[in-house]
């Protein structure tokens, strides 16, 4: 194939993606989405973090904290929604039971 066919389709491509004031996935409202998605797994990995072993059945604890550090490190919202999930469901279980 010759690459001088295919250059000028490439740079109609890229012009076409442009979006006027956005600036991608760094910048403006996205690195608040981020920013916050990270408090967020901050937060349940803290609040994990001191639970004792035996508070959470035999490896879930490391489940739950590989979980939220590898989906915020991926793409920010799966770490968040982890986040969610875990501070609306098991953390309220467990200070239920006074852990």
């Amino acid at each position: 194939m010759d690459l001088r066919l295919v250059a000028p389709i490439l740079a109609d491509a890229e012009h076409l993606c442009r979006v006027p004031g956005f600036t991608g996935m760094t910048g403006g409202p996205w690195l608040l989405v981020y920013i916050a998605s990270l408090v967020l797994v901050i937060w349940a990995v803290v609040d994990l973090a001191k639970r004792p072993a035996q508070a959470l059945p035999p490896g879930r604890k490391v489940l739950w904290i590989v979980g939220l550090v590898a989906g915020w490190f991926f793409f920010g919202l799966i770490g968040a929604i982890v986040a969610i999930v875990y501070l609306s469901g098991p953390r309220k279980r467990l200070n239920a039971g006074r852990y």
